[in-house]
């Protein structure tokens, strides 16, 4: 993440009077069922809200510090040698191999709500899958395409007068 793209999501967000308000819900399981810190998010612009979840990357979510060396002082992420069925799947400490890892929660900056929103239109289901590598056969693909689709619209309600500069905050 570079300086100009963070300038860009505030100067965006100043022009075009928008608020983004982030509040900490908990370590949840996601992704392989690593608790992450998640977030509930509302970004508020003209008389329109739009409300979500938003699920943090594991580097953000946990902090860890080898026991034995020198330095006491805590990495982000989870050591990377720490096996699949070892996950932490709550928001508590512990200590495992020769790690300490605790919960950490990073807030995501307007920056990082602005950069993933979906800011062009999926197209059709066939569209979708043909552009992202998703199986058109797949359930799981299909409640993807659905979700994907719904953010869009929800975006473009809200940013239908500036998507352009919108999509610009990458």
């Amino acid at each position: 993440m570079e300086t100009d793209d963070i300038n860009r999501a505030k100067d965006f967000a100043a022009s075009y009077n928008v608020t983004v308000g982030v509040a900490y819900l908990g370590h949840f399981p996601r992704l392989d069922a690593v608790a992450v810190a998640q977030f509930s998010v509302v970004i508020h612009r003209k008389n329109y809200v739009y409300a979500f979840d938003y699920a943090s990357s594991i580097r953000d979510s946990w902090k860890h510090r080898s026991i034995y060396r020198a330095s006491n002082k805590f990495v982000p992420g989870l050591p990377t040698r720490l096996p699949r069925k070892m996950y932490p799947t709550t928001d508590r400490a512990f200590s495992i191999f020769n790690y300490q890892c605790k919960p950490f929660r990073k807030a995501p900056t307007a920056y990082d709500i602005l950069a993933g929103l979906t800011k062009s239109d999926p197209g059709t289901f066939r569209d979708f899958c043909e552009n992202f590598g998703y199986n058109s056969d797949s359930i799981k693909d299909r409640e993807t395409y659905r979700t994907a689709r719904k953010e869009w619209l929800s975006v473009n309600c809200l940013f239908n007068d500036c998507i352009e500069e919108l999509q610009e905050i990458n």
